[in-house]
């Protein structure tokens, strides 16, 4: 069990915004104080810039987070994956579209925080082989939902037994060997 801080709510436009530094370090000062024995997840967004993640990661470091979710839903337009021109104009999309682009955000926080916080990667999952990339980039963990809903519930057994197969391949004892080897 773990809770998560979902500091990028795709449906949110207008209101409080807590990828600013200062509205995130009051927000975590306050779950700090509370008694949760849960480990403390940030979820952030796939349209963070670099600098914008850094600061995030620099608030972090002063409160207690067990690591990071990567990513939510993005709300950007400008994906050239975006084909269908019947995509709402707000809101978050999911899928295959954030693939690349959180499998970059994993590598980058994987990088930037020296394998610190526990990473957990999500977007575009929907076999074996995306959980791997995740897990190669840097996350500890994999969440899913879309590859779920269009492939039914076997998916997260499938993704099991070829994660076994994948890590036999390459010649890892467990999963955790994986967990990074493809971040320079």
């Amino acid at each position: 069990d773990y809770e998560t801080i979902n500091i990028s709510c795709p449906n949110a436009f207008g209101g409080e915004d807590f990828t600013d530094p200062n509205s995130l370090h009051k927000l975590l000062l306050q779950i700090d104080k509370t008694k949760n024995s849960k480990p403390v997840f940030l979820k952030i967004s796939p349209d963070l810039k670099n600098k914008e993640i850094d600061e995030i990661i620099k608030v972090a470091d002063k409160h207690k987070i067990a690591g990071f979710i990567c990513t939510n839903l993005t709300k950007s337009r400008d994906n050239k994956k975006i084909l269908d021109e019947n995509v709402p104009e707000k809101g978050g999309i999911s899928g295959k579209v954030v693939e690349d682009l959180a499998n970059e955000m994993i590598s980058y926080v994987y990088k930037k925080t020296q394998g610190k916080y526990i990473i957990i990667g999500c977007g575009g999952i929907s076999s074996a082989e995306d959980a791997y990339k995740k897990i190669k980039s840097g996350a500890s963990l994999v969440q899913l939902i879309t590859g779920a809903i269009f492939e039914g519930p076997q998916l997260m057994s499938e993704i099991n037994q070829g994660l076994v197969r994948l890590i036999e391949e390459d010649g890892y004892n467990n999963i955790s060997d994986a967990i990074g080897v493809d971040v320079k």
